[in-house]
């Protein structure tokens, strides 16, 4: 029988269920609740604010209002978006693969880039650590205070609220977590927000939530046929300019977009550095109910297609590289073919024509020992007419 020391076993009991002054699942706030401030608000508030990030990526910004600086301060530092002289903040090929991603794996990614821009701020990594996995852990719509917290957990209060992570109501020092940090740890992307059921074929609306861009089956909207065209039940502005991203639109109605995955929208899509595997996973998870009563859900035709587009482009790899040609004679290249062989930066050589191209990194070492040769053979040359009178 083995027994815990009396004080050990009281202070493990509190952290665990979050009892004493420690706060390990937070301290609620023991005033009257915000009328306004219901899961159903919560939820629209966090859909309305993560929305509004990922239409200012894919250069909507214009219909809702632009993040703030820490926002874009975060996707400028993670090179989900780069800075162009012309046009300011522009979606980069890391960001058009962040797109593609489920609200889940989009909110990892944001708070793996919050811990290192925390870091980069010279804030206590190890107290930011602990405060997310203290806010992952609480209850969604659920009111705490935020008076036991430290500075640096109010400033990430603050600037988490702008990606709608928590609703924030400094005046009477309390927040609320939405769903979309307190389910990181569910394991399903159904948590999103989405209250709706739509299992039969009820197109989205506009103020639909943004989970509902990659969950299960029963929320898609998207019909693929085996001719490559594509029928969409949406008329969200965001998802469309998703879909845009590698399939060619031809029609748009009220709440219906019609197009085609084309040779050329597939490589368009590929040279921003989305892959082939991405798009059939993202047409897989958004696929319409219909389509899942079938095994594979999409086409194989198209799918192999969609691959076969991607390996045509990706059989030609660009390589720096150096050419030389124009040797004095046929020693000298051998010579520099044989000390090119020796060092392993030979990418290509004729030695019929005397023509040879090598890496980058062996340019210099090649440029060394042409020159070195050729200096001899001048110096020799010279030594020879020098001696030819007194001979």
């Amino acid at each position: 029988m083995v027994s815990l020391n009396p004080i050990f076993r009281e202070q493990l009991r509190n952290a665990l269920t979050g009892g004493g002054d420690f706060g390990s699942f937070g301290i609620l706030y023991r005033g009257p609740r915000d009328p306004r401030v219901t899961a159903s608000w919560l939820a629209r508030y966090a859909n309305e604010r993560w929305e509004s990030i990922l239409h200012f990526m894919v250069g909507q910004s214009a219909e809702v209002a632009p993040p703030s600086e820490s926002v874009r301060g975060i996707l400028k530092m993670s090179h989900l978006m780069d800075e162009s002289n012309n046009e300011g903040l522009r979606i980069s090929n890391s960001g058009f693969q962040f797109l593609l991603q489920d609200p889940v794996s989009q909110v990892w990614t944001v708070l793996l880039q919050y811990l290192r821009l925390a870091e980069m701020q010279d804030m206590d990594v190890v107290e930011v650590l602990n405060f997310l996995f203290q806010l992952v852990s609480l209850q969604p719509a659920q009111q705490y205070s935020t008076e036991a917290l430290t500075k640096n957990q109010r400033r990430m209060l603050s600037e988490l609220c702008d990606f709608g992570l928590l609703y924030l109501d400094g005046a009477a020092r309390r927040f609320y977590p939405t769903h979309l940090i307190t389910s990181l740890t569910s394991g399903s992307a159904a948590t999103t927000g989405s209250t709706t059921s739509s299992s039969s074929a009820k197109p989205l609306s506009k103020s639909a939530d943004i989970g509902e861009m990659a969950v299960p089956s029963e929320s898609g909207y998207i019909i693929l046929e085996t001719n490559c065209r594509l029928y969409a039940y949406t008329s969200s502005p965001l998802q469309i300019a998703i879909l845009n991203l590698f399939v060619h639109l031809v029609n748009r109605f009220p709440n219906f977009v019609t197009g085609a995955l084309t040779r050329e929208s597939i490589r368009s899509a590929i040279s921003h550095g989305i892959t082939a595997d991405q798009i059939i996973t993202f047409l897989t998870t958004n696929a319409h109910p219909q389509m899942h009563g079938k095994m594979p859900v999409l086409p194989m035709t198209v799918t192999d297609q969609v691959r076969l587009w991607e390996r045509e482009r990706n059989r030609l790899h660009p390589v720096h590289a150096h050419f030389y040609k124009d040797f004095n004679h046929k020693s000298e290249f051998e010579r520099v073919f044989r000390y090119a062989q020796d060092i392993g930066v030979i990418l290509w050589a004729n030695t019929e024509k005397m023509q040879l191209v090598v890496t980058r990194a062996g340019h210099a070492k090649i440029v060394e020992i042409v020159r070195n040769q050729r200096s001899n053979t001048s110096a020799s040359s010279t030594t020879a007419v020098a001696q030819s009178p007194s001979a």
